[in-house]
């Protein structure tokens, strides 16, 4: 015959102790700010949040309109642009030729709190121009022509058309 062994813990007021208001206090405030740090991370810009017909200008004068359509789930749509920026060498904006194209966004993607977008150049799908859409307000933003090395472009300023 089996006997079922039973252990006593020799100082039962430990378990007690664990349980003290300060230990429970202390534990609960850290899982509030955890949930609270996840849901703060979980609310930021979705793919809606960029949805709509934004417009950068240049002293007056459209030089970029993107066209963001939230479909299935994912932005698609076209970006109508000039041919031809120049910058200074502090990567901002100089001078754009009058002549525009129309060209279709390839790939859009959240990327931590912006929009990184894949544009086709000049009609060129297998090398992309690649820019980054940051929200500064509800409709406003920031677009951003992402390039490599010391080649850098300050941002423009975009603006989301009203009512789109």
């Amino acid at each position: 015959m089996r006997h079922l062994q039973v252990s006593v813990d020799p100082n039962p007021g430990r378990n007690a102790r664990l349980l003290h208001p300060r230990l429970m206090v202390t534990g609960s405030l850290v899982a509030l700010c955890f949930s609270l740090l996840v849901a703060f991370a979980a609310t930021g810009p979705d793919f809606h949040s960029f949805a709509g017909i934004w417009r950068g200008q240049f002293q007056g004068k459209t030089f970029i309109t993107l066209k963001l359509i939230d479909h299935d789930g994912k932005l698609v749509g076209t970006c109508v642009h000039t041919t031809s920026l120049e910058k200074n060498s502090k990567g901002e904006l100089t001078h754009v030729a009058e002549t525009q194209t129309v060209d279709p966004i390839i790939e859009a993607r959240l990327k931590d709190s912006a929009l990184l977008i894949s544009i086709a150049d000049n009609g060129n799908t297998q090398q992309p121009m690649q820019c980054v859409v940051r929200l500064t307000g509800k409709n406003e933003g920031e677009l951003q022509i992402v390039s490599s090395g010391a080649d850098e472009w300050k941002p423009w300023r975009i603006v989301r058309s009203a009512g789109d």
